[in-house]
């Protein structure tokens, strides 16, 4: 097996919880913009996509300004959100060890910078890359192959850590091993019908992976 350089992650799910705060501000946007109501289950297939698609799932049309409302909303509502517990101490193992950190997101740069809570543990990590419209989402490879160029690896020495099937499916067609982040609030295993990968169910198990 391949040593192992580098641990790559997912932002929303896996560094932070935000999943209460993301579908809670969808949720008032479509009611406050189309007066629809949807429940919260409903809406968590957006936390797996970037933003404009989930809005895009939902038939919406002006798609930019409506994200500008649901980002809004997102701010209104972050005093909700957090760093998983563990992961500072995580994050601060794993450089000590001399391992590469990036983060590969579904969010945007803009999204990125006006995080306070991510802002906490931004700088352990070496190489940062938001979704763009030059680069296909999640499950493509696009991202996670961006970061590894710049991070000087190749996917066979890199973890790629996540909460969701579309951040396995991006592992998977990269080469790279994938690390199911299984400590929020739901068992996300049922997810992933497949048996090709780690599920952690704190950040303290990763560094059995050093």
């Amino acid at each position: 097996m391949t040593a192992k350089k580098s641990f790559i992650f997912d932002v929303d799910g896996t560094l932070t919880d935000t999943e209460k705060t993301t579908i809670s501000a969808l949720k008032k946007t479509m009611k406050d913009l189309f007066d629809k109501e949807y429940a919260y289950d409903q809406l968590k297939f957006a936390f797996m996509h970037t933003g404009k698609g989930a809005l895009r799932e939902l038939g919406v049309e002006d798609v930019d300004s409506t994200f500008e409302v649901w980002s809004k909303n997102i701010v209104d509502m972050y005093g909700d959100v957090t760093v998983y517990p563990g992961i500072d101490e995580m994050l601060k193992t794993l450089k000590q060890d001399g391992k590469k950190l990036g983060i590969v997101t579904s969010r945007y740069q803009f999204e990125v910078e006006i995080d306070l809570v991510l802002k906490t543990i931004l700088h352990y990590f070496d190489a940062v890359v938001p979704h763009n419209d030059d680069l296909r989402p999640k499950p493509y490879p696009d991202q996670l192959i961006e970061a590894m160029d710049f991070l000087g690896i190749v996917p066979e020495e890199a973890y790629y850590v996540g909460d969701s099937k579309f951040d396995y499916q991006c592992a998977k067609s990269c080469g790279t091993d994938f690390i199911l982040a299984n400590w929020g609030q739901i068992d996300r295993r049922d997810d992933i019908p497949a048996d090709d990968y780690i599920a952690c169910a704190s950040p303290a198990e990763l560094y059995s992976y050093l």
